[in-house]
Order: C-alpha cells, then sequence, then structure tokens
C-alpha cells in the first residue's frame, strides 16, 4: 500500500445502505415472525424490533424501500417455508373481512391493519401493506422517523428564532402503546405454540 499514501478513501454515502442490502438484518429464525407480523399491519422498523434487530442502520432506510427490501427478503424464501412442512394442512388461520365497508374504504381491523389471510406456511398476500398505519407503533416509526419530518422540524425550529448549532432529536412512545406491543407478542407466542404443535403430530 505504500503507493497510495496520501490517498482518502471516502466511503459513498449509500455505504449502510450497501451492507444492508448485502446481509439484511432478519435471519432464517426470524422468517416466519417477521411474515406474521407484516401479514398483520406491523411496519418494518416494529418487525425489526420484535426481532431483536439491535444495530441502527436498517431502520436509518427511507420507509418505503425498507417494506420493499422486507418483501423481498420475504418471498424470496417463501418456497423455502413451504417445503419446511411435508403435508400442510388444508385449513387457513383466516382474519376475516366483513362484508360492510364505510365511506368506500376498504375496514381495517381492530389493530390498525388490513385484514389478511396468513395461511399455515406463514404467507400471505402484502398488498396495500405499504398504504396501512402500523398496529404497534401507530405511525410513529413510519412518519416520523423519516428525514422530511426531522427537515421540517428543523425549519420550525430555525423559524422560531433560536440559535444552535447541533440539533438531537429523539422520538419516544407514549407508555399506552406497550399494551400494543404485549398484544403482539402474545399473538406471535400463540402461532409459535400451535405451529409446534402442528409439528408434533
Amino acid at each position: 500500500l505504500g503507493g497510495l499514501e496520501g490517498v482518502k478513501f471516502q466511503a459513498p454515502a449509500s455505504w449502510e445502505k450497501l451492507q444492508l442490502l448485502n446481509m439484511f438484518p432478519l435471519t432464517a429464525e426470524n422468517k416466519r415472525v417477521a411474515q406474521l407480523l407484516l401479514s398483520t399491519g406491523t411496519c418494518p422498523r416494529c418487525i425489526f424490533r420484535f426481532c431483536g434487530v439491535d444495530f441502527h442502520a436498517p431502520y436509518k432506510l427511507p420507509y418505503k424501500e425498507l417494506l420493499s427490501e422486507l418483501q423481498k427478503f420475504l418471498e424470496a424464501e417463501e418456497d423455502e417455508l413451504v417445503s419446511e412442512v411435508p403435508n400442510p394442512p388444508p385449513k387457513k388461520i383466516r382474519l376475516q373481512e366483513p362484508e360492510d365497508r364505510i365511506d368506500g374504504m376498504d375496514s381495517l381491523s381492530q389493530n390498525g391493519g388490513r385484514k389478511l389471510s396468513v395461511t399455515e406456511d406463514g404467507s400471505s398476500s402484502s398488498k396495500n401493506l405499504n398504504l396501512n398505519v402500523c398496529n404497534v407503533c401507530l405511525g410513529i416509526l413510519q412518519d416520523f422517523c423519516e428525514k422530511e419530518f426531522i427537515k421540517k422540524v428543523c425549519q420550525k425550529v430555525e423559524a422560531s428564532g433560536f440559535e444552535f448549532t447541533n440539533l438531537v432529536l429523539s422520538v419516544s412512545f407514549p407508555p399506552q402503546l406497550s399494551v400494543r406491543e404485549v398484544r403482539s407478542f402474545t399473538f406471535i407466542k400463540l402461532y409459535v405454540k400451535y405451529a409446534i404443535k402442528f409439528l408434533k403430530k
């Protein structure tokens, strides 16, 4: 490396993004849970929290891009998940969608997500998932962690006449959201318990 002395290497702005795309933060052990949560209306960032992703790089990606990468990751392994069960049962666990609609809009489930079918292998339709409000964080990690929102906050602070060098923006959850987190954890536990019981048969 003697000939490269004095040459500075500058990592591209999307360096963390490239690292994430090359090694998705979820593992094979998380696939079923991630698919289940996504099908019930949970946002990608909350899915990462439930799956124990503790490094910040994936959380910093734009929401739409993060959702797209998560769907690609799950769809790429869908056949693999189905093949794990040699004789899947004909019955399906469904969150039935009521026939009535309000003001021409699709009815939403009680937790805020569209009601989708969840099969034994964890697969489900991902249509319109990017339009839903997360059933766990209620959109806090969907909208309020985006760069556009942070820029708006900075503009409001600057317009107020305050002088500052650095601005730190922290996002916290209201205590009431812990009820939704416990509900999701309970739902996952019941699903896993049922899956284990079925595989033992």
